[in-house]
């Protein structure tokens, strides 16, 4: 599996998805409008953000 480096300047932190951020992941794929223009439909429960954070290198 490929690991995700960390990225850090003074203005933004870049880091791999964990299963700690599914909640937060489901709220902001849950939104209509942040999906309209991507190939998924908006998360409609907390488990589909589980597996959007597992694609995303868990």
């Amino acid at each position: 599996m490929t690991h995700f480096p960390n990225v850090e300047t003074e203005r933004l932190y870049l880091r791999e998805l964990t299963l700690a951020d599914r909640q937060v992941v489901f709220e902001h794929f849950a939104e209509p409008d942040v999906t309209r223009f991507m190939d998924i439909e908006p998360c409609r429960d907390v488990k589909e953000a589980e597996e959007i954070c597992f694609v995303s290198g868990l």
